[in-house]
């Protein structure tokens, strides 16, 4: 190969890796534009964005499709997994809260609790699109902060993205941006509202 062919081979090598840079800063531009916010408030607490009693499904006594048994959240591999049996329904990359590593305490601590939940609430009306609210702080988490005399905060949810956020999409889950929430895409958002009906047991294993 001669020296007068170098520059015509390499230039679409670099063309190709100048391509990829671009798109990879686009897509954490466009992560770093979501509100670093989730659940709605500092502490944690859900917050229903005009929300009335008449709009939220909360506390009823509907028992969890006869298919679904559970939804598996595993933080470290951060991916949400709704089960049949041993048979997965759906499976989706999610983001948790700013401090993701270990298990909610107190309120205002930002990370996203650890242990058996299940769905309570159905919140149409979100900031966050749609919102599946669990059953946190249980028993166990009550003791806990009341042993670090701390509150441990309100409820918890599974929710979309910021209301005019939605086109991020994927790319969200680059980035733990809730302040203890568990956050999917919009359209992720709309399965699991389908498939997970208030009393369906969630864990959250670290």
């Amino acid at each position: 190969m001669t020296a007068t062919n170098l520059p015509a081979t390499n230039t679409p090598h670099r063309f190709m890796i100048s391509l990829r840079n671009y798109r990879s800063l686009l897509l954490l531009l466009s992560v770093s534009l979501i509100p670093i916010t989730g659940c709605e408030s500092v502490s944690g607490w859900y917050r229903h964005k005009k929300a009335s009693p008449q709009k939220i499904v909360r506390q009823l006594p509907q028992a969890p499709s006869k298919n679904i048994d559970r939804a598996v959240i595993e933080k470290g591999k951060r991916t949400l997994t709704v089960y049949a049996g041993n048979q997965v329904v759906a499976s989706y990359r999610i983001a948790l809260g700013r401090e993701p590593a270990g298990a909610k305490n107190c309120e205002g601590d930002y990370k996203t609790p650890e242990g058996r939940y299940k769905i309570v609430a159905q919140n149409p009306n979100s900031r966050f699109y749609r919102s599946l609210m669990l059953d946190y702080p249980n028993a166990h988490d009550i003791a806990v902060a009341k042993q670090r005399k701390c509150s441990p905060g309100g409820l918890i949810a599974i929710h979309g993205l910021e209301n005019g956020f939605e086109w991020v999409g994927r790319t969200h889950s680059s980035v733990d941006w809730t302040n203890g929430c568990v956050a999917v895409t919009n359209q992720e958002m709309d399965r699991l509202w389908k498939i997970m009906p208030i009393g369906t047991p969630v864990e959250i294993h670290p």
